[in-house]
């Protein structure tokens, strides 16, 4: 799946090419990635320049700024390339954007080097904003901060002055999936490259429409917590990948549902989405039981395996899904059912139930 959205990416600049035409801008990236796979790769599979080609091609960002991706290509490569057009920002996708905000004017990269009006630029110096990274399970993952389309249709948010103490979450969080939940550490290393905030207050998080590969969220207040929004996400990554290859929910299909873990109605394959996340949120809390005292490991786990077979019966009935999704759905649904006999205190069990019922109930009182 992370291998068909690179190959997604390079057919959206190839169609900006093709509206805009930039021989030297495309020429050089298509040069220089196959003469560097790898580090061209880093570029490529940057989430905003995704969402920027997609807004380019639909008239809502300037083409030009192709001009910026192969600039930033031919840094990480160590060659030479052309500066961007004028009026273009000094930003370098994967890498950030001079401090001041002003366009890119006379500049051009020489071996990696960015210089401007002939004098280099230090990228690890005051005038530059360097994205952040955080090293989680593995993947080295950039947190952004500053590209334009970092979160589109979400609202942008600030690292501000705390973006050690995200670095320093994030690599516990990272801690946590690898002793005890390897599978999601090993997805999460194939799936996502990049963290941008959302702004407060309140616990938020969401895969970003349009930037496959970015995880936007607020805060989280401990490292568990981050671990298991990481899981929930990696759930949103594989499910919005495979959507796009494999019809699961037929288009005609108009009916709202009741969804366990939203207080609005959602469409068929709002719930899909919902449901697949929430199988991996089950996942995660039935084997952080292990490594937790008390009731509230067990508590989710019971909720979330509970309200996510409600989710897939609901979804089985009403007939909105294609051959594919109806396969698929009964597959989570035999995952889930398979969990029904793990033994739960009996207090978690009770918890876990009157907060089902009271989620339900609130919602049937908003929407009767």
């Amino acid at each position: 799946m992370a291998a068909d959205q690179d190959t997604r990416v390079r057919l959206l600049l190839w169609g900006v090419h093709r509206r805009h035409p930039m021989p030297c801008a495309y020429g050089l990236l298509e040069d220089l990635e196959a003469r560097h796979p790898e580090p061209a790769a880093v570029v490529l599979r940057y989430p905003p320049v995704r969402a920027w080609a997609r807004a380019a091609l639909l008239g809502h960002a300037p083409p030009e700024f192709l001009g910026n991706i192969a600039a930033a290509v031919a840094v990480r490569c160590g060659e030479d390339g052309p500066g961007p057009a004028d009026g273009m920002p000094l930003e370098l996708p994967s890498l950030g954007k001079a401090a001041d905000d002003r366009p890119a004017g006379e500049w051009a990269v020489r071996k990696g080097a960015v210089t401007v009006g002939g004098e280099e630029l230090d990228l690890d110096g005051p005038g530059w904003r360097a994205l952040g990274r955080a090293g989680v399970a593995g993947a080295d993952i950039l947190l952004d901060d500053i590209a334009a389309h970092r979160t589109p249709g979400l609202p942008p948010g600030s690292f501000g002055g705390r973006r050690r103490q995200w670095e320093r979450l994030l690599g516990e969080a990272g801690g946590v999936l690898l002793r005890r939940h390897w599978s999601v550490a090993a997805e999460l290393r194939a799936l996502v490259r990049s963290i941008a905030p959302l702004p407060g207050p309140g616990q938020r998080h969401a895969t970003v429409p349009g930037a496959f590969g970015c995880v936007a969220m607020t805060l989280p207040p401990d490292p568990v917590a981050a671990a298991m929004t990481l899981a929930h996400e990696v759930q949103h990554a594989k499910m919005a990948a495979l959507q796009a290859e494999v019809p699961l929910v037929r288009p005609d299909h108009q009916e709202l549902f009741y969804a366990p873990w939203r207080r609005d109605p959602r469409p068929a394959l709002g719930l899909l989405h919902g449901a697949y996340a929430h199988l991996g949120v089950t996942g995660f809390w039935r084997r952080q039981r292990a490594a937790q005292d008390g009731t509230h490991a067990h508590v989710q786990f019971v909720r979330w395996r509970d309200s996510t077979l409600t989710a897939c019966a609901d979804l089985l009935a009403a007939g909105c899904l294609t051959e594919a999704g109806d396969f698929f759905v009964r597959t989570m649904r035999g995952s889930l059912t398979s969990w029904l006999d793990e033994p739960v205190p009996d207090r978690a069990r009770r918890l876990a139930r009157e907060q089902t019922l009271g989620h339900r109930l609130r919602w049937q009182e908003e929407h009767r």
